[in-house]
């Protein structure tokens, strides 16, 4: 009969007959019952329950598994299996409830068995085999090694050594050509390692000119090649290649705009497992939580090739006279600052003269102050350049505001500050607060204090006119009672 505990069928048992209640006294002439919780997959499970019933510690004991109900049936088929609970397939609440009616039923086992492997699934099944109540305890380490929990044993929960490492053989992994040979030949190498997808069989989709040079490699099993400068036979062999039941594609997202054809395929297909690869060659799946991070790297242009010499991008923007101007870019090149640095300008047109001559700086960009349209465009094109570094300069001052909130706009991953004596750091949670105090650094004076300012009123609005409403009624009445 079913109860308001987790749902369980029931086989022969002892001298009990089928579909009678259970209870952990009724078993094969002992009074021994053993609950293995479901904390791994099926086919390692059936291991562990042929393990446990060969066990001495379960002689003749009655073996009842707590498992998903998705798969009851699976266990119900096994032989050594007396009886299962069940717990719902899904509902975070109806699992819960579940848990709590097994926690809190009258049943006592005289021993429960889980898979403590150090691996992340089937977390709500290792916890509660903490909590049910039970006499001894026994633990599966990713070996299908087993002990009892004690005081000396207790320790091997956290060793190391019980996480078995799952090598992942005939892995058929597809490789997008959409870089240059030698980024293909480093991904290739990377994707095959321990660490990533070890024993992967790769499958190159590339042209014909690049097959025949990695023909021989070893790291390339076979490659699907298309014929140079053909759109027409590109998508045929695509067809082909997308098809093939491939359990994993690589591509990498770097923001060059070669092999155009390639990436979008890449980011097209629908695979479940896709694994993509940077400017810098580091490599991470795409899924939920990687999408947005995937998409900025994928939308960034001019991504440095990590074989070449990577000279660093920085951004100046003018905020300041000519001459100071002159002296914080000869401080910015400094290669104790910005290493091997590439100096783009960013400023007024009417002072383009001014710092052409200036040996620092290799591209200057220019905005009008005579069309609000043009400058607008150039903002634009100013924040989404994405350099390594942009660079400002703060005095506290009202002069260069435009640019100076341009400076937080910009799309960089290191921002340069310069205060009002020209000395510098790079901003960050450790140096924000410099900016927040001292007279040279008085970014509070500009920006954040008429921002609290503006906040705070519009919050004192309603009762100030609920203050000015009440003194005026208070008044009207007053002058009624003298009239």
């Amino acid at each position: 009969p079913r109860n308001d505990r987790p749902t369980g069928e029931v086989k022969e048992c002892g001298k009990q007959s089928p579909g009678a209640g259970f209870s952990p006294g009724d078993s094969r002439g002992s009074n021994k019952s053993v609950l293995v919780l479901e904390s791994e997959r099926l086919s390692f499970m059936r291991k562990v329950i042929k393990k446990v019933s060969a066990e001495e510690e379960a002689a003749g004991a009655c073996i009842t598994v707590l498992c998903n109900r998705k798969r009851e049936k699976f266990y119900r088929a096994l032989s050594r299996v007396d009886r299962t609970l069940t717990y719902p397939g899904k509902g975070i609440s109806a699992k819960i409830r579940a848990g709590f009616k097994l926690i809190f039923s009258l049943e006592r086992y005289h021993m429960t068995v889980a898979v403590l492997n150090g691996e992340r699934h089937f977390r709500k099944s290792k916890l509660l085999f903490w909590l049910l109540r039970a006499e001894k305890r026994m633990v599966f380490d990713g070996h299908l090694e087993s002990f009892l929990l004690g005081c000396r044993t207790f320790s091997k929960t956290f060793s190391k050594k019980r996480k078995k490492i799952h090598r992942a053989r005939g892995v058929e992994v597809l490789l997008f050509e959409t870089d240059d040979i030698e980024i293909i030949r480093e991904v290739a190498r990377i994707t095959q390692g321990d660490h990533v997808i070890p024993g992967a069989r790769i499958t190159l989709f590339c042209r014909e000119s690049t097959a025949e040079i990695l023909k021989s490699s070893p790291l390339v099993k076979r490659t699907i090649s298309y014929r140079d400068n053909s759109f027409f036979d590109w998508i045929r062999k695509a067809a082909g290649a997308i098809s093939a039941g491939n359990n994993v594609i690589v591509g990498v997202l770097n923001g060059r705009k070669r092999f155009f054809l390639s990436k979008m395929l890449f980011c097209l297909c629908r695979n479940r497992h896709r694994l993509v690869f940077n400017g810098s060659l580091d490599c991470c799946f795409w899924n939920r939580h990687t999408y947005g991070q995937i998409i900025a790297q994928g939308l960034k242009a001019g991504v440095n090739n990590p074989f070449a010499r990577n000279p660093r991008k920085v951004l100046i923007l003018e905020t300041a006279g000519p001459e100071t101007m002159n002296r914080l870019i000869r401080t910015a090149a400094d290669p104790r600052v910005n290493p091997d640095a590439r100096i783009i300008l960013f400023c007024n047109e009417a002072r383009l003269e001014t710092f052409r001559s200036s040996p620092e700086i290799e591209r200057i960009v220019t905005y009008s102050d005579t069309s609000s349209w043009g400058k607008l465009a150039a903002s634009v094109r100013i924040i989404f350049s994405y350099p390594d570094v942009v660079v400002a300069r703060f005095s506290g001052k009202g002069e260069f505001r435009p640019l100076k909130f341009l400076f937080w706009l910009v799309r960089a991953p290191s921002r340069l500050v310069f205060n009002e004596a020209l000395d510098c750091f790079y901003l960050n949670r450790k140096t924000a607060g410099m900016m927040l105090q001292g007279r040279t650094l008085h970014f509070s004076g500009y920006f954040l204090f008429p921002l609290l300012r503006t906040v705070i009123r519009g919050m004192l609005f309603i009762p100030r006119f609920a203050y000015l409403l009440a003194w005026r009624a208070l008044k009207a009445l007053r002058f009624r009672m003298q009239g």
